[in-house]
Parts: C-alpha cells; structure tokens; sequence
C-alpha cells in the first residue's frame, strides 16, 4: 500500500510511504530515504513486488483497480503456495 505527498517544489504527487499489504512491515518512507543531489527522496535498493491490475469486461469486479504491494519475505511465501511455478528469468539492466 502506498501513501503519496506532494513533492515540494514540482507540485506532483510521490510515494511517502510503502507498506506490505500482507504483513504491515514498512517497506519505505520518503522520512528517512536516501537524498539525491536536489535533496529528493529516492528508493534505490529498495524492493518490492507492486501489483496494479484493472479488472476487466465479465468480471464481478468490472473497471475496479485493485493495487498492493508486498514486501520481499512475503512474496516469496506466496510465489511458494502456487500449484503452477513462476517463470523467473534475470534481466541485465
């Protein structure tokens, strides 16, 4: 779950804060962030496994967007409950 603030200066909306939908563990807060060199908040090595899906046309759920996010520990015990398994592959970035 992301809580947002508005980013001093450029008027935009930014995550303050992310936290695990599963566990509540805070994953990230813009409070105590790295600083880039304009002294904004930057979330590098920061992970997490964010879901943003819009359910589509025959669902009950129809237009609704349902979006969480889940720190690393419990995605990977729910990628462990799956009867089929992941395709994990590495990208070179």
């Amino acid at each position: 779950m992301k809580e947002t603030a508005l980013m001093p200066r450029l008027d935009v909306l930014y995550p303050s804060k992310v936290t695990c939908n599963k566990c509540a563990t805070v994953i990230w807060t813009a409070e105590t962030a790295e600083r880039d060199n304009y002294g904004l908040p930057v979330a590098w090595d920061t992970s997490y496994f964010e879901v943003s899906h819009t359910w589509g046309y025959g669902s009950p759920k129809d237009g609704t967007k349902h979006e969480w996010d889940l720190c690393e520990p419990c995605y990977v015990e729910l990628v462990k409950s799956f009867k089929v398994p992941i395709n994990a592959t590495s990208e070179t970035v």
